[in-house]
């Protein structure tokens, strides 16, 4: 069952970039199994997603009373250069990216390399990269909770205290 999902979450750039389509296909009202298919399509990661799953994450999205991310998943996420159905669809992704924030405002916070360059971040940056890095110090900063689907981001967010939810747990308490 669903419960109520952290009330800041930062997110890095899959669980972004997979509520992109979920809106756009939400304002469209397209049919469970059309969508799912898309979603999983988009997720472009094995085992497919079940029914549900993505309403959970919608769900979490929607409910963070404070949505926050970095520069560079902004970046990521919006080159839109990645095959598949948002490549396709690179107009309507464009527009639902526009309408998604228009209602669901996501801060994007800065993070500059002097400030990854500290001991404990710049073991992340040398291992994962900036991207990474820099999620982390934004959820310590805005004492915040991380959500995503990478594993050696979690694996760190543990490591330095960092609390954070695997992508699948979001909608879940």
């Amino acid at each position: 069952m669903a419960g109520s999902p952290p009330r800041q979450l930062v997110f890095d750039t899959n669980p972004l970039l997979l509520v992109v389509p979920y809106n756009h296909f939400r304002s469209k009202s397209v049919p469970g199994t059309q969508r799912l298919r898309a979603l999983n399509k988009v997720r472009a990661q094995s085992p497919e997603l079940p029914p549900g799953v993505f309403d959970e994450r919608w769900f979490g999205f929607r409910g963070a009373g404070r949505r926050i991310t970095t520069q560079h998943v902004i970046a990521e996420a919006l080159k839109i250069e990645r095959q598949g159905w948002l490549l396709d669809h690179k107009d309507e992704v464009w527009e639902s990216m526009f309408s998604l924030l228009g209602e669901f405002p996501v801060e994007e916070h800065p993070c500059s390399f002097d400030e990854l360059r500290a001991d404990s971040y710049r073991r992340v940056m040398i291992e994962l990269g900036p991207t990474d890095a820099g999620l982390l110090l934004i959820a310590t900063r805005c004492k915040a909770t991380l959500v995503t689907e990478d594993r050696h981001l979690l694996h760190w967010a543990h490591d330095l205290a960092v609390p954070a939810l695997p992508i699948n747990q979001i909608g879940r308490s």
